[in-house]
């Protein structure tokens, strides 16, 4: 499996940046009318701008190998979250569970962070499709075509383990390629399909190279107490516990540094 720095160099080409429009618009179709304040964004390049269109206040960034590009980072492993249990209203993992090589955590931690009646939006690569055809054909397994793939469906079971209910699943970009800056694409992110575009999203087939899936939480969350004589401290964010996180995290990394290596 391709590195994190890899994928990211992926989507800062002609072809990474074509798809990251599409998704982007999608996404943004999926939660522009989510309300809340805090929005947690795990991706894989801190520069996708994955959650720009959403209109909840304090954006979180979350990514193992931040650029440097941006001024606020929260560097982490998408499976060991620093971020406090039922404080975040919305949750985007952006091809994380397609790159992770511990998906059912990072979906735990997703569910573990967010707030009862908060959502989680999980963009992933699409295996019923073009583009997953492409993958099982191709030998050597570089980006994009070395993710994981996981369908539409099996995500939906997922979630349904872990208190999430699937509330919608949109699915992009039928029968193209990309191929440097794809016209496909474009027109998805400017909301101008094609007529291939149109007749699939109309007979709801799910067929598109990516998809995006929407769930919600349904589990009542505990209200803690609070006592008289603390005093309140407020805070944008929801970061905890970094001393035990930086020592999970050095040790993961530590361990796919060693993997990259080994598979040079």
């Amino acid at each position: 499996m391709p590195s994190s720095k890899a994928w990211a160099k992926w989507f800062e080409s002609a072809a990474g940046q074509s798809l990251l429009a599409a998704e982007r618009a999608t996404v943004t179709a999926c939660v522009q009318r989510f309300f809340g304040y805090h929005q947690l964004e795990v991706v894989l390049s801190d520069t996708a701008d994955i959650g720009a269109g959403s209109l909840l206040g304090h954006r979180i960034i979350a990514t193992a190998r931040p650029s440097g590009q941006l001024e606020s980072v929260l560097p982490c492993q998408a499976h060991l979250l620093p971020i406090a249990s039922d404080s975040v209203d919305l949750v985007i993992l952006h091809h994380t569970l397609d790159v992770s090589a511990h998906p059912h955590q990072v979906l735990r931690e997703a569910s573990r962070v967010l707030r009862s009646g908060g959502h989680v939006v999980v963009v992933g690569f699409n295996p019923y499709s073009l583009w997953g055809f492409m993958r099982l054909i191709t030998r050597r397994r570089k980006v994009p075509w070395a993710g994981r793939f996981l369908s539409g469906s099996r995500l939906e079971d997922w979630c349904s383990l872990l208190d999430l209910s699937a509330r919608r699943m949109e699915y992009r970009l039928f029968g193209t390629l990309l191929k440097g800056g794809s016209s496909a694409a474009r027109a998805v992110a400017e909301d101008q399909p094609g007529l291939l575009e149109r007749l699939a999203r109309r007979l709801k087939l799910p067929l598109g190279g990516f998809y995006v899936c929407v769930s919600q939480k349904q589990v009542g969350s505990m209200i803690p107490l609070k006592t008289a004589w603390r005093p309140k401290i407020r805070s944008s964010a929801a970061v905890l516990n970094m001393a035990a996180y930086r020592e999970a995290a050095y040790e993961d990394a530590a361990y796919d540094d060693e993997n990259t290596d080994h598979s040079h």
